[in-house]
């Protein structure tokens, strides 16, 4: 197998969006998925904080309402992670370690799915979709919210990273900025 080849399955995404409120019932069922589990920063929360974005508690609920369970994985501190799955009525587990594969099996035993039906949806490509990929969740990776004010420069390289792996991504597998992958 070729490096651009191992890349792309480390890091691939089933799809992607501008933000999480993108993403339907629909969709996620067409996938085959009976739970999502969410990342907090940037994905359905402020940086750094327990302010849920505009949209993520509706967004959330219209899941439940359809039958996904919805659940938070995050790196953040187990305290400030329950802080805001408690806003959501949801349950979570913090300090998870993405990318390691700790946290996801803890999802998978706590939602008692299978990994392939659980979706996880965030905005770091080197945390969120790669632990997925390990571990067999199917993957959304939604762009961040907006930009990161801590740990400024991690943020930058990281995401020219992301950028440079979706670009090459894009015009070896075809599509666009925004869209789902089918390899």
């Amino acid at each position: 197998m070729a490096f651009a080849d191992l890349l792309h399955k480390l890091f691939k995404t089933d799809v992607r969006k501008q933000n999480v409120w993108d993403i339907t019932v629909s969709e996620l069922v067409a996938m085959g998925v009976k739970a999502v589990t969410v990342d907090a920063d940037n994905t359905t929360s402020y940086d750094g904080t327990i302010e849920p974005l505009p949209f993520s508690h509706d967004w959330i609920s219209e899941l439940q309402n359809a039958g996904i369970r919805v659940l938070l994985l995050s790196n953040a501190t187990t305290e400030r992670a329950s802080q805001l799955a408690n806003q959501y009525g949801i349950p979570v587990i913090g300090m998870a370690l993405k990318p390691l594969p700790f946290g996801y099996l803890r999802a998978a035993l706590k939602l008692r799915l299978a990994p392939s039906k659980i979706c996880m949806i965030g905005d770091q490509l080197f945390t969120d979709i790669l632990g997925a990929n390990f571990i067999g969740f199917k993957s959304i990776y939604v762009y961040p919210y907006k930009p990161e004010e801590r740990n400024v420069i991690s943020y930058r390289l990281r995401r020219l990273a992301e950028k440079l792996i979706f670009e090459y991504q894009d015009k070896k597998y075809g599509g666009n900025r925004v869209h789902s992958f089918e390899n």
